[in-house]
């Protein structure tokens, strides 16, 4: 999650009062590693830790992969001022919400989740959501 201060951001397709959600660009791996490079946030989501350029660098082709192929992927999300496929004939998916560390205790992640839950329902025809994390 980040301040969404650049003009040439990419519009959102989903808000809620304080958040946008939009897609991975292909130029975003800075952005990217300023969560999947930070090891209090990876801690939870990848058994790796905390990733370096080049694998962020992999992890933004192969959400823009995902997305190319089937439709979805793990969504960013913005401050108005980030779904993984597990079962995609069945529409179901995965559902987790990462936020830089800064953002951690703020509430944006009930927020965020009430607003991509409804959105993955009544316009991605997802049947099931679940989550997990790495303990």
């Amino acid at each position: 999650m980040a301040d969404s201060g650049s003009s040439s951001v990419p519009k959102y397709f989903v808000t809620s009062a304080r958040v946008g959600f939009r897609l991975w660009p292909e130029n975003d791996v800075s952005l990217a590693l300023a969560f999947w490079g930070d090891p209090e946030v990876t801690c939870y989501i990848d058994a790796r830790g905390a990733l370096d350029v080049t694998e962020v660098g992999q992890k933004v082709y192969a959400e823009l992969q995902s997305q190319a192929e089937y439709g979805i992927q793990h969504w960013s999300i913005f401050l108005e001022e980030n779904v993984r496929s597990m079962d995609i004939e069945n529409s179901a998916m995965e559902f987790g919400i990462h936020l830089r560390r800064d953002y951690l205790g703020s509430g944006l992640a009930a927020e965020a989740s009430r607003a991509a839950i409804d959105y993955a329902f009544a316009h991605q025809h997802v049947t099931e959501l679940f989550a997990g994390h790495n303990p």
